[in-house]
């Protein structure tokens, strides 16, 4: 069976450096860009930036940074189809200096008379950043002012000219009638042709949904169609749906192909979404080639990832297990009482995450305990990054205590019994509101025996309180979102809520100082969560006191792949003395697998979108996780079903194993197999007692195939030759929409000396084989393993053959000894005939198209072209109405075809990157129509019911029923339809 290597992370990036800037030193970090990118060249440099000549020669700028900051000037001088200014995207990762490169362009524009900027950041704290970038460019001179300490009067009379810092939250805020959107529009005014700099541009990714601050963003940018947009985000989408508030980037809109947000969507989704990996690579590909796009990322270099287990302690199995069974109960239960809750299933499988993820968390406390004070040990320091704080189960806890008469708690809090408590109390809310006021007495009962079991379980305190209460609050700078924390109280029994703030130091400031004591070493052990820890700097800074090696933990991923990366370039960053080492903490868990899957999954579109890869996305963190969400995953999950359906895995009769297998009992295992998802599966499988759910996870992990053509694949071949270049589209009201068609061909051929050179000591499977049997024909390859299981396969036509299975290769052929003059002799002969048959046939070439450009204004001629269904002879299968693909037969509408893309990057002979779609330049021989079919031809008088019967069943009647070739002749290849598709539209616009 052929097994294809799984694409490791790592290798989806190039070393980057810029092409079309000449000046500026270089960057003081190793930077790449993801393979895709790396396809397409920069368009040319035409704008010359005003700076002084002291800012070009200090360093201050590298020149990675000046060209994302010249480009972004260049393409503000732009004007879309629809009269506003361009924009630009800067999709740098964390690290490389996206605000230095932000705070240039605000310099340019101040040089040359433009003296009212607006830098939108998520949190106050991040102003402070905003002006240490100014600084270090050495705008020192330009005014600077945050938005929230300033009233709602009008900021004219005490800000003329400066840059506004202005927070999201601040940007959707009102007082007494007046709001903040208003009075900046007042400020700006309608015919502001300044920089607005939006920083961490992701935050307003929810405008498709209405949501206030993207839906202001987007208004924002309606009203002032002369500003200068520069959007700025390591992780500005991670699904379609997400760049609507891009609207500069000119996708869509008056001019387009697109008449609205909602129509590119649908062209690059079709109703699913998200998008397909290779549509949304080609976009990022589309944007950098037009000149709106830049993404690099700092490399990896002498960055350490350990991917370390937590091994669970019997206490801890047993607790899990005891869980799952109050679970399985409250399931059980919620089935019988679910006349009463009206919407309770969302909430039930919420709190149920949340439970899980909580407890499995806080089964790693002791392992986090023990890799920091290894760090310590070694002269390092360490960073923690969590995505939850458990404040609101702190807050609950400490109101129900009060209520109790008591100020203080005899234990750290729970959030895992939190997460019980909270589903009871909507629960009863609901069964109140059905029992016309009054919870039923039922529902009473119920909630009386979940209480009694949880009471019965010693559940962990939150992580956070646990590791601040180990290592002392003094020992710790936590930069987190809470306000509050339970700390021991005073007299030493017991522990009490007390704020953050400290005498002097306001809860708003709180972060700043404690990063400032993290970096000046006066703290060595740093805590942040996912509000603390967006634009934060904590990386061995050589500007500052603390330069140790920062051990960055990490124990839970959460549910956002744009959360991860943030919390990665935390301690990974431009000027570091020392990069850092990071730990991830798993244990095996059901849980762990969910999150771990979703977070790839996202992980690859935030790739996708951002680096033209959905790989580089894994790249930036180290490869992390597995996305069990794929298609692949579903099969796998349908197998497993099965299997589970047919009681291959049920407890029966008391007995515990099966085949050596642990098994599920009866009051779980329904639930699993009604799984309709990977992730209800996953979501359900938390209910299996440990050990249990472990097997069935294994059985499920090993039936997925990784077999992903969407991935960018690099093309390995001995010569690659541009054939010809072909301008199949340009839209002739933007310039910058183009798509352009290369044929390439490839030519694979393997010499004998090449093939001896790769055979090396041809050692163990490495060597020349032969099918058994076989050993006196000419089929001859050479084995190249790649690991101790597989092997890939070099041929006289092919040297980059496929992949196989060792144990395949060892059952089915036999090696031969090259040990003699004469073997090797004989060996060559047969290699070089093989080689010569195939350069007269062909075999050795491959020929195929690139397109690239703008090919999402063109998405529907692409569906068209890739769809077998479609043949530009025949009308009845021309697609009408836009995304619709429609049949005269019958009348009705057939679904949308989704074409399964497959980006290939190439380098040629001479050394050009170039990256595209690929599209198939072979012509398949159809059936000559009636009027020239010849007197031979079997098909003229076939009988029509057979010739039916071979169509419908796939066997192709022309080929079977006719047997004179001189019958067929040659249809479209998809480049041919593709033309086809075009010209059709063209013609149709013209009339």
């Amino acid at each position: 069976a052929d097994a294809e290597p799984e694409a490791d992370a790592a290798e989806s990036f190039a070393d980057y450096q810029p092409s079309k800037l000449d000046y500026g030193p270089s960057h003081i970090e190793h930077v790449v860009e993801s393979a895709s990118l790396a396809c397409v060249p920069p368009v040319d440099v035409t704008y010359k930036p005003h700076f002084p000549p002291e800012l070009l020669s200090s360093g201050a700028l590298s020149r990675v940074q000046l060209e994302a900051v010249v480009y972004a000037l260049q393409q503000h001088e732009r004007r879309l189809p629809s009269g506003s200014r361009a924009g630009f995207y800067v999709g740098d990762g964390t690290g490389v200096g996206k605000g230095r490169e932000g705070a240039a362009v605000i310099l340019e524009n101040f040089l040359l008379g433009r003296k009212r900027a607006v830098w939108f950041t998520c949190n106050t704290d991040l102003a402070v950043d905003a002006k240490r970038d100014l600084r270090d460019i050495g705008a020192v001179d330009i005014p600077l002012l945050s938005l929230t300490s300033a009233g709602y009067g009008d900021l004219a009379e005490s800000f003329d000219e400066g840059v506004l810092v202005v927070t999201y939250s601040v940007l959707v805020a009102s007082s007494g009638g007046a709001t903040r959107f208003d009075q900046l529009m007042k400020w700006l005014t309608p015919a502001f042709d300044g920089v607005l700099l939006f920083d961490e541009a992701h935050k307003a990714k929810g405008a498709a949904h209405g949501q206030p601050v993207g839906t202001s963003v987007v208004q924002l940018q309606a009203s002032l169609p002369n500003a200068r947009v520069m959007y700025l985000s390591a992780t500005g989408a991670t699904q379609v749906g997400d760049m609507s508030y891009m609207t500069r980037l000119g996708l869509w809109g008056t001019g387009t192909f697109f008449q609205n947000f909602k129509s590119f969507q649908s062209v690059l989704t079709s109703g699913s979404g998200s998008g397909s990996s290779g549509s949304m690579e080609m976009l990022a590909v589309q944007l950098k080639s037009s000149g709106a796009y830049l993404a690099r990322s700092l490399g990896l270099r002498g960055v350490d990832f350990h991917m370390v287990q937590a091994k669970l302690t019997p206490a801890q199995q047993t607790l899990y297990d005891q869980s799952a069974s109050l679970w399985v109960f409250i399931h059980q239960q919620f089935g019988q009482l679910s006349f009463l809750f009206r919407s309770g299933g969302m909430a039930l499988n919420s709190a149920q995450s949340k439970f899980f993820q909580q407890l499995l968390l806080s089964f790693k406390v002791p392992e986090i305990e023990r890799q920091v004070r290894r760090a310590l040990r070694a002269g390092k320091c360490a960073v923690i990054g969590l995505q939850s704080t458990g404040e609101a189960a702190d807050k609950a806890a400490q109101a129900r205590s009060e209520a109790a008469g008591s100020s203080s708690q005899a234990s750290l809090v729970s959030p895992a019994r939190e997460a019980v408590e909270g589903l009871l109390a909507a629960l009863s809310k609901q069964a109140a509101a059905a029992g016309g006021g009054a919870a039923p007495a039922s529902f009473n009962a119920f909630r009386d025996e979940v209480i009694e079991k949880l009471d019965k379980l010693d559940l962990p305190p939150s992580a956070l309180d646990a590791l601040i209460d180990y290592f002392g609050a003094e020992h710790v700078a936590e930069m987190t979102g809470r306000s509050k924390r339970m700390l021991k109280a005073s007299g030493g029994s017991g522990y009490v809520l007390c704020s953050r703030a400290e005498r002097g130091t306001p809860a708003s400031r709180i972060n700043l100082a404690e990063r400032k004591r993290f970096q000046s070493g006066e703290k060595l052990i740093a805590i942040l969560s996912d509000a603390g820890a967006t634009g934060v700097s904590l990386h061995a800074d050589k500007n500052e006191a603390n330069q140790r090696r920062r051990v960055h933990i990490v124990p839970e991923l959460g549910w956002s792949a744009s959360k991860v990366v943030q919390q990665f370039g935390r301690t990974h960053r431009t000027n570091q003395l020392l990069p850092p080492e990071y730990v991830l903490l798993t244990c095996e868990a059901a849980g762990e697998a969910l999150t771990g899957s979703a977070v790839a999954r996202k992980l690859e579109g935030l790739g996708a979108l951002t680096k033209g890869d959905k790989m580089a996305g894994r790249g930036e963190t180290g490869g992390l996780g597995t996305n069990l969400e794929t298609k692949a995953g579903g099969q796998a999950l349908s197998s497993v079903i099965a299997e589970l359906r047919q009681n291959k895995w049920r407890q029966e009769g008391g007995a515990a194993l099966e085949q050596g297998k642990l098994v599920l009992d009866d009051g779980v295992h329904d639930l699993v197999i009604n799984s309709g998802t990977v992730k209800q599966f996953l979501n359900r499988l938390q209910l299996v007692s440990l050990t249990s759910q472990l097997e069935v996870l294994k059985a499920f992990v090993s039936k997925i195939k990784k077999e992903d053509t969407a991935t960018a694949q690099q093309l390995a071949a001995t010569t690659v030759t541009v054939k010809s270049e072909e301008v199949v589209f340009s839209n002739a009201q933007n310039a910058a929409e183009s798509v352009t068609v290369r044929e390439i061909e490839c030519d694979h051929s393997c010499d004998w000396k090449d093939a001896l050179a790769q055979a090396g000591d041809q050692s163990g499977f490495r060597g020349f084989w032969c099918p058994r049997g076989d050993r006196d024909t000419r089929n001859v390859f050479l084995v190249l393993p790649i690991d101790q299981h597989r092997g890939r396969l070099c041929l006289p036509r092919k040297r980059w053959g496929p992949t196989h299975w060792l144990a395949d290769i060892a059952q089915k052929c036999a090696k031969y000894s090259l040990t003699t003059p004469q073997h090797t002799e004989g060996m060559k002969r047969v290699w070089e005939c093989n080689l010569a048959t195939a350069r007269r046939d062909g075999t050795h070439l491959e020929k195929f198209a690139l397109l690239n450009g703008s090919v999402f204004t063109i998405w529907p001629n692409l569906r068209e072209a890739f769809d077998p269904r479609f043949n530009p002879d025949d009308r009845s299968t021309w697609h009408l109405g836009g995304d619709q693909m429609y049949h005269r037969r019958g009348g009705r509408a057939a679904p949308t075809f989704e074409p399964n893309v497959r980006i290939q990057l190439l380098t040629t002979s001479e050394g050009e990157k170039l990256g595209g779609i690929r599209m198939s330049l072979f012509k398949p021989l159809k059936h000559a129509p009636r009027a020239r079919w010849s007197e031979h031809c079997n098909r003229k008088n076939a009988d029509p019911g057979l010739m039916r019967t071979l169509a419908q069943s796939g066997l192709g009647a022309e080929s079977i029923i006719c047997r004179k070739h001189a019958c067929l002749e040659p249809s479209h290849s998809d480049v041919d339809k593709l033309r086809k598709s075009l010209e059709k539209d063209t013609r149709r616009a013209r009339s």
